[in-house]
Formats: structure tokens, sequence, C-alpha cells
């Protein structure tokens, strides 16, 4: 099972700049089967999504073509952000006391 999606970045390469794979927690999987009719997992064993077909996942928007660079850009953003996210610790009912 995969935990990450891959980025499709042999069409780009060597000029890619953003992330090569994304956390799945960030993927809409709704979204990814209306715009793909797959589910992330499925997207993931054929090798993943290009970076605009990720973002349109993340906005659970339907897909167009944006500016290459500007998705990369946007994709490498959003995942540094999410990297960096504090976690939470869990909270228990026997914490309160």
């Amino acid at each position: 099972m995969y935990d990450h999606m891959p980025v499709l970045i042999q069409y780009f390469r060597p000029k890619y700049h953003g992330p090569e794979s994304v956390p799945m927690d960030m993927l809409d999987e709704v979204q990814a089967l209306k715009n793909h009719q797959q589910t992330l997992q499925r997207l993931a064993e054929r090798g993943g999504l290009s970076p605009c077909e990720m973002l349109a996942v993340m906005d659970k928007r339907d897909w167009c073509r944006l500016d290459r660079e500007a998705c990369e850009a946007e994709l490498a953003r959003r995942v540094n952000a999410h990297e960096k996210a504090p976690v939470r610790p869990v909270t228990t009912p026997d914490d309160a006391g």
C-alpha cells in the first residue's frame, strides 16, 4: 500500500524542480475517482499523477491544463509546508486528569 503518490516527472526531466512524491493524506480520494476513474492506490501503482493533476486532486476540482512551472512550484510549497507542520499529540480522557 502506497503512503505517497509518485509525481509523473519523466516527461519534464531534467527541468523538473518539484517533489518526487506527495503524501497520500494530502490528496482527495473522491476527486481522484472523479477526475481519473481510479483510486489513489491504483494511480500510484500506475506511476502517479502530473503536478497539475496532483493539485486538482488536492483542491477537489476538475483537472485543467495549467502552467507547468507554476504547478511544480505550488506543489513543492504545499508539500514542504505539510512536512513542516507540527504533529499534534493525541489526547485521551486520562490525559485531562
